[in-house]
């Protein structure tokens, strides 16, 4: 993701594209990851949430550049925020659960 944002400095037409597929792969991990792993507390549930949240803001970010509206840094901030979120805590919660 932050690939796209900085190709964004240079080339405009590739880097939305490239944060697009960015965005679903991370979509697409974080769904068959809740498909295959069954979190059962309230706190991993809630993080896979985020991080399908933050996945789905990744995505809008990425329209938004192909529209060249400057909302998409908006966007961007906001999904880099849940991912790093969702990234430590549940970093904490696996090795708490250990």
């Amino acid at each position: 993701m932050l690939v796209a944002a900085v190709l964004y400095l240079f080339n405009t037409i590739v880097a939305p594209w490239v944060m697009i597929a960015g965005a679903l792969v991370i979509g697409v991990a974080y769904i068959l990851k809740a498909i295959l792993y069954k979190a059962t507390a309230v706190r991993e549930r809630r993080l896979e949430k985020m991080g399908m949240l933050g996945g789905l803001h990744y995505f809008l970010s990425g329209s938004f550049m192909l529209k060249e509206s400057g909302l998409w840094v908006i966007l961007f901030a906001v999904a880099t925020v849940f991912f790093v979120y969702a990234i430590f805590v549940g970093a904490k919660v696996a090795e708490v659960k250990e």
